[in-house]
């Protein structure tokens, strides 16, 4: 095969000593692959009907190879949306997405589905799905595809991203008027770096942050730019400790200008192999980084095992008067976690209740009196930066647990961030355009 040699020698640039082993591939036979919509059956249902030879795809939990003789478009388990015919390459970016139920997922780029019903599979019917394309005879292959996977909780979209842009906005909008003066932004900053030469941030991505970021100032909104997800890290930290420096001398150089409104968040939840002595470590040079170019920025830094309150005792932070110490309360677990797929060993647990009794209220002001402990002994100021109970919770349980939980954060001088918006423990309702008021009430009533 006879390639352009623009292409060529773009390849190259991009994959180096692996270019020979990607011209051979074109030489290789053809895979055939399969999707199973797992929201309708099961992986091994599917293949106790499948009416043709299949095998397993490795790094893909659905997918399946099948002989390109066979002609699956036309049997009627792909009309009744049993499965998705993709190639199985194609299978694997939205296959490596850690989408959650719950979540809010934008796919901008969807047509004719094959990330856009993977994802939306994943979301088990709860969050929101955005699948935009800029064609309008793709979206309408993309609506077919969606609605033969039977996702209900999608807005299907036929527009320029730019335009889009503007419609999130509102989130901003509904924070500020609900009675919110802060936004903790999650942004994944190591997947739009890691990979890339020098770890350079992917300026495309950045600008969307810079929009972000400029839209919550302009709310008059307090902005926490919080580096989270960065998951490689926690098992191989001095693998990916460049990475990370890298990154926040970027980010700091990128928004030294801006208004002391706008604060970092050095990383979310250090745990498994960042921890101890080499969570500290990767506090100070941190630090040191973010001072060069921002000298009285405030900072949030918080202990290992995900900003747990045991582990206060072991952070080590520099005598900085602009450093927020941060951590996270959800006990008891049994509480907060019930019912959640995304918190092993929690899922089956239902009806677990949570009422303010004297001893409830007890145990939370002892691990409230650790925090305090730690902000009298270093002279630091405490951010509680995560506290909520999912959705899977009794009612009550929810509304009495916040309250509660704000209230002694208020009571202890801590100030306080709820999680989350409109995921698993969400308060606002993005389908309906909806708040829980009752836990709304819970979190600003005076």
């Amino acid at each position: 095969m006879k390639l352009p040699k623009l292409f060529e020698d773009k390849m190259k640039e991009l994959l180096g000593e692996e270019f020979e082993d990607y011209i051979k591939s074109y030489g290789n036979q053809r895979m055939y692959g399969l999707r199973v919509n797992t929201n309708k059956i099961s992986t091994e249902e599917f293949e106790k009907i499948c009416p043709f030879e299949i095998e397993k795809i490795p790094w893909i939990p659905n997918g399946y190879y099948y002989n390109g003789k066979e002609h699956p478009a036309k049997h009627p388990y792909y009309y009744a949306g049993l499965y998705y015919l993709q190639e199985p390459s194609a299978m694997t970016p939205a296959s490596r997405l850690e989408v959650e139920p719950g979540d809010v997922v934008l796919d901008l780029c969807a047509a004719p589905g094959g990330k856009a019903t993977e994802l939306g599979t994943k979301l088990k019917g709860k969050g929101l799905l955005v699948a935009n394309d800029i064609s309008s005879s793709r979206a309408k292959a993309l609506l077919k595809n969606i609605e033969l996977f039977g996702i209900s909780n999608v807005f299907v979209v036929n527009e320029t991203p730019d335009k889009l842009l503007n419609y999130f906005e509102e989130y901003f909008d509904k924070i500020k008027e609900a009675g919110f003066d802060c936004v903790r932004l999650p942004v994944r900053f190591s997947d739009y770096a890691k990979d890339n030469k020098d770890y350079l941030l992917d300026e495309s991505f950045m600008k969307k942050i810079d929009y972000y970021i400029d839209y919550a100032l302009s709310k008059k909104l307090v902005i926490i730019l919080d580096f989270h997800h960065f998951i490689e890290i926690m098992k191989f930290p001095n693998e990916y400790k460049e990475c990370y420096l890298k990154i926040w001398d970027q980010v700091a150089e990128r928004y030294k200008d801006y208004p002391q409104e706008l604060m970092f968040e050095l990383l979310n939840e250090p745990n498994d192999n960042l921890s101890g002595e080499l969570w500290n470590q990767f506090i100070d040079e941190g630090v040191n980084i973010i001072r060069k170019s921002n000298p009285k920025r405030t900072i949030i830094v918080g202990p290992d095992n995900y900003y747990s309150v045991y582990s206060l005792e072991k952070l080590k932070i520099p005598q900085d008067k602009n450093i927020v110490v941060s951590f996270h309360y959800y006990e008891p677990n049994e509480v907060t976690f019930q019912g959640s797929v995304n918190h092993k060993g929690f899922e089956n647990l239902k009806d677990n209740q949570w009422t303010g009794t004297n001893l409830e209220i007890q145990y939370l002001k002892s691990r409230f009196e650790i925090a305090k402990k730690y902000s009298e002994d270093h002279k630091v100021r405490i951010f509680l930066g995560e506290f909520g109970v999912n959705k899977n919770a009794p009612e009550t349980t929810r509304i009495n647990w916040t309250q509660a939980v704000r209230k002694e954060a208020e009571e202890y001088g801590f100030s306080w961030g709820y999680w989350e918006l409109c995921s698993e423990f969400g308060i606002y309702d993005v389908k309906n355009d909806l708040w829980n008021e009752k836990i709304l009430d819970s979190l600003l009533e005076n």
